[in-house]
């Protein structure tokens, strides 16, 4: 059997054991989500997600992805995964994720200014939306507050 096969199956038990033991957990309290929400939804995902990985790889010549890596690709996302979290802080989270997000459309993956920079506003204004009016998160405003 495949190895891809095998981790397929391996992610699917686990999955299994996760939802089994999420499932004992309170899923709502009063008016929140309970410990149970999170563990039991991810292990659902990594379920489903595995299964597709199952399905897909039964197909001999047909790889989902090509194979190899980029690695000035992968070495430019970590960077800028790493320059993200040191100005985190003092630019506040709606700007430095905007300015990510527009690094990695625009020259990671070599798009053009005008869907980098919509698609970057576009997520930026979804995680507003969600952590700041619907969640009623804290997160860093940063030097301009916002």
């Amino acid at each position: 059997m495949r190895p891809d096969r095998i981790a397929a199956i391996v992610f699917i038990a686990f999955g299994a054991v996760m939802a089994g033991g999420s499932y004992h957990l309170p899923y709502m309290s009063d008016s929140n989500p309970g410990p149970g929400l999170f563990p039991l939804w991810l292990s659902v995902i990594l379920i489903v997600l595995s299964l597709v990985m199952l399905v897909t790889t039964r197909v001999r010549d047909a790889p989902l992805t090509k194979s190899g890596g980029d690695f000035g690709k992968v070495s430019l996302v970590t960077l800028s995964l790493f320059v993200f979290a040191a100005v985190l802080d003092f630019l506040g989270l709606f700007i430095a994720l905007l300015l990510l997000l527009a690094f990695l459309v625009k020259v990671v993956e070599d798009k053009g200014w005008k869907l980098s920079i919509g698609m970057s506003a576009t997520c930026c204004t979804v995680c507003y939306l969600l952590f700041e009016v619907c969640l009623r998160v804290p997160v860093p405003h940063g030097i301009l507050g916002i």
